[in-house]
């Protein structure tokens, strides 16, 4: 698969980039769409992943760790994925024996993405134990309160904060989305809230400050257990700080 990626992937993107700066308009025919989309392998589990058409990469390499963490919590528990794209949460839940899985994400492609994705399970998971909705989330959370209440959330929304100048905003936004989602997590429950925005994990306890205002906001209690990042392969250079962008924290949520 790794010989097909370097021949059908990055050799077609490498062209279609010359083709640019050369003024021409680059082939996208049905050959290179199918081309560029791939099954890859993580923590034992397939995905489809596209290389042109799909969000960062084509798949969130950064969160590989995360997920296994998320797999290996998640017996037993009714989770939910918010901010889902192509399901690699939410299919880590699964395969780790929840009782259900809901994901939500605004995007129709990658709700249709996670869904296929679903389809290559092949028997880790009872396919009828998870979904997959195209929702606005801060909708889904005020308007779905029939859905009960969940034993693990992800959180995993994109970047609110591309520099620091959008700090006090996107704390706003952390804080409002963090209180919706604690409201949602029963008693004792588990979430694991993430930011992708390195503006707000290089600013010390920026992020663990909009929890707490979150909480308080919830009228909830929370533990922290632990304080993650992007998996060990995304090594951070002294030399580029801006490389240590993703923090994800894992709480109890009383």
């Amino acid at each position: 698969q790794l010989t097909a990626l370097k021949k059908d992937g990055w050799d077609t993107l490498e062209e279609d980039r010359e083709a640019e700066e050369d003024g021409k308009k680059p082939e996208s025919g049905e050959s290179n769409s199918h081309g560029s989309r791939f099954i890859i392998r993580e923590n034992g589990l397939r995905f489809w992943v596209d290389l042109t058409t799909g969000q960062k990469t084509g798949y969130y390499l950064d969160q590989r760790d995360n997920r296994q963490l998320i797999k290996d919590l998640s017996k037993g528990k009714d989770v939910l994925d918010l901010f889902c794209y192509s399901g690699g949460f939410a299919l880590h839940a699964a395969a780790g024996g929840a009782l259900s899985v809901v994901g939500v994400d605004s995007s129709a492609s990658a709700v249709d993405l996670a869904r296929e994705n679903a389809q290559l399970l092949d028997g880790e998971a009872d396919p009828n134990s998870l979904r997959f909705e195209q929702r606005d989330v801060f909708k889904f959370l005020k308007e779905s309160e029939d859905l009960g209440k969940f034993d693990l959330v992800v959180c995993d929304p994109p970047k609110f904060a591309p520099s620091r100048r959008d700090l006090p905003k996107a704390t706003r936004r952390y804080i409002r989305l963090n209180a919706e989602v604690m409201r949602r997590i029963r008693p004792g429950g588990l979430l694991l809230s993430c930011t992708c925005s390195g503006a707000m994990t290089q600013s010390g306890d920026s992020f663990i400050n909009a929890l707490k205002s979150a909480a308080s906001e919830a009228g909830r209690k929370i533990m922290v257990l632990e304080t993650r990042h992007a998996a060990r392969d995304h090594v951070v250079q002294l030399a580029y700080p801006e490389g240590n962008y993703l923090t994800a924290v894992l709480l109890t949520v009383f």
